[in-house]
């Protein structure tokens, strides 16, 4: 059985889709989604909010036919790399002093870069790109894939306008693939 954490972790942490935050319910169903999968299962788990209270209608992700089930291979990818702390660097444009020596109106004196505060917040090197992988000639971000099979085995359909089925008999969902165009910045891994 899936947990109350467990479908937790489909919910959005962007602080722009604070409404998905938490999972909720409709009807028979609980709900979790961050936008990009959407997961639910028999209704079991309280929640703290309705899908009203949510302003949000799941059941258009839930339109659309899907039919030629398949399993997908086991795969492995790199763990999520955790960002570096952020750390303040003393601000190369004012050299530390906050200053600006134009004193026009425009900037008021004041460095531009940092704002006045003589140091800059530095958020270290660039994450590496997430792995993407090709099922069926559509392209989707293999990081969800893998956390939607911690779930338990899957099937998975193909199906219109880039959404991809899933379910067991625990849960069900979809999952939006990714624009192709993302094959032309780094490679992908074929999986079926």
């Amino acid at each position: 059985m899936i947990t109350l954490d467990q479908i937790k972790s489909f919910c959005s942490t962007d602080p722009i889709r604070f409404k998905l935050a938490e999972p909720f319910n409709l009807e028979e169903w609980t709900y979790a989604t961050d936008g990009r999968i959407i997961v639910r299962i028999k209704r079991g788990l309280e929640t703290l909010q309705t899908a009203k209270e949510a302003n949000i209608n799941p059941l258009s992700a839930y339109n659309g036919v899907f039919t030629d089930w398949f399993k997908l291979p086991a795969f492995e990818v790199e763990p999520e790399p955790v960002p570096p702390e952020p750390k303040r660097t003393i601000c190369n444009e004012c050299d530390g002093t906050g200053d600006c020596d134009c004193y026009c109106p425009k900037c008021d004196g004041e460095c531009e870069e940092c704002g006045g505060e003589g140091e800059i917040t530095d958020l270290g090197p660039k994450p590496p790109p997430y792995p993407i992988g090709i099922i069926k000639g559509t392209v989707f971000n293999l990081r969800f894939i893998q956390k939607i099979q911690r779930l338990g085995e899957m099937e998975w359909s193909l199906g219109e306008k880039g959404m991809m089925a899933f379910r067991n008999e625990d849960c069900e969902g979809r999952i939006m693939a990714m624009e192709s165009k993302v094959l032309n910045e780094r490679p992908a891994v074929t999986l079926i």
